[in-house]
């Protein structure tokens, strides 16, 4: 059995060459679309249930929750310990220029899995010299941190998150170093976070929105 699924519609000149080659194979698809899409394209809803098409939600903006994880460990370190950590993007936390803490989100069956590493006591004799990194050193108790951050967690909400994602972002208005997933290491200018929670940057040839790899940034 194969089942056809096609993403972040409907698009105004995409979708209809899409549901004509459908139409014209006799094979019908899931669109799962995202709801700032639809007004202005409300035609091409139809035509798609009319066509026997099925219809699925994708948010309504695209929006990336595993920000709110960036967002609220950092809540819980200011609430907690009284400093106040930025967001290198896409998943670091920076306290005085140096790295504090990195998450990961990872998607499995109906949840999603958040790994936390944050530096909470600087090892004795310190990080080693060629590791640019910052621990929280406070008198909290490294559990008493982490329930704090999941009960945050557990009541986030993803577009709040993201406005609190973005004036807490280390990297806007800095010149980067791209790293893409694939390719060679290119330099830009980073502009923005957009409403899905990618990196605009600037390059020679324009604006560009990254949805993954790494930037590097110097922090005087």
């Amino acid at each position: 059995m194969v089942a056809l699924t096609f993403d972040d519609g409907p698009h105004k000149s995409c979708t209809p060459k899409l549901l004509d080659g459908l139409k014209e194979r006799g094979v019908h698809a899931t669109f799962f679309l995202m709801g700032q899409s639809i007004p202005g394209n409300e035609d091409l809803v139809r035509r798609m249930q009319e066509e026997g098409h099925l219809i699925g939600n994708h948010s309504y903006s695209h929006i990336q929750l595993t920000h709110a994880g960036e967002e609220k460990v950092c809540r819980a370190v200011e609430e907690m310990c009284g400093c106040s950590p930025g967001i290198k993007w896409v998943n670091d936390l920076y306290l005085g220029g140096k790295k504090l803490c990195g998450i990961l989100c990872e998607g499995a069956d109906d949840a999603v899995i958040v790994g936390i590493g944050l530096n909470l006591r600087t090892p004795e004799g310190g990080f080693p010299p060629d590791i640019p990194a910052a621990a929280l050193d406070c008198p909290v108790e490294g559990r008493a941190l982490a329930r704090a951050i999941r009960e945050r967690l557990l009541t986030a909400d993803p577009y709040e998150s993201l406005e609190e994602y973005r004036i807490r972002q280390l990297v806007t208005g800095k010149d980067v170093t791209v790293h893409p997933a694939a390719g060679a290491p290119y330099p830009a200018h980073a502009v923005r976070v957009d409403d899905r929670g990618r990196l605009v940057v600037r390059t020679g040839e324009g604006l560009q929105a990254l949805d993954s790899g790494e930037v590097s940034v110097r922090f005087e």
